[in-house]
């Protein structure tokens, strides 16, 4: 069940990225508006992890990481060799603006 709240973030980042907007400038628009970075936003939710927790700005690492994630589709990529999984669950974004 796809988190409302990172499910906007997420959608933002893929919207700008598919208009042309670098990676650097995602990241200085998301600390401009004060979105709390996934680790931050997952410890508030109370999420147990052993998170590096960071200075709690978004940086080029996480941004980049929702970009190439295959989740985000609908489709589940598992295991060391990367077996590919399409539609296991519901897409955030289309393939279309998937990069």
């Amino acid at each position: 069940m796809p988190d409302p709240e990172a499910t906007v973030v997420v959608k933002e980042i893929f919207l700008l990225a598919h208009l042309g907007i670098s990676i650097s400038e995602i990241v200085r628009r998301l600390n401009l508006a004060h979105i709390p970075t996934p680790i931050d936003y997952a410890i508030s939710k109370g999420l147990e992890g052993s998170y590096e927790h960071g200075d709690g700005s978004w940086n080029s690492r996480f941004v980049k990481y929702i970009l190439i994630n295959r989740t985000y589709t609908g489709d589940l990529q598992q295991g060391e060799k990367g077996i590919l999984v399409e539609k296991t669950h519901e897409a955030l974004v289309s393939r279309d603006i998937f990069l």
